[in-house]
């Protein structure tokens, strides 16, 4: 399945946005720009995509970390 495995249920942002695979999400986060990009935080969970996608492992196990990370930032970026 690689970077086109589903997740179970899709993730829906805030902003309207869908992630639907896993290369919804990792194509979002290289969207980010490059500060956010490097972050430990995003790093992990592009590496945890990577893991899944590369390895065909659950995608449940990205979903709620990467889920969290999206969610974050938005907030973030609404209280600035």
């Amino acid at each position: 399945m690689g970077w086109s495995a589903e997740f179970s249920e899709p993730i829906e942002l805030p902003d309207g946005l869908t992630f639907r695979t896993l290369r919804d999400a990792a194509t979002y986060i290289l969207k980010l720009p490059r500060a956010d990009q490097v972050t430990r935080e995003w790093q992990a969970a592009m590496e945890a995509l990577m893991l899944v996608a590369e390895h065909d492992g659950p995608t449940m196990l990205v979903r709620t970390p990467t889920q969290c990370r999206v969610l974050y930032c938005q907030k973030r970026t609404f209280a600035a």
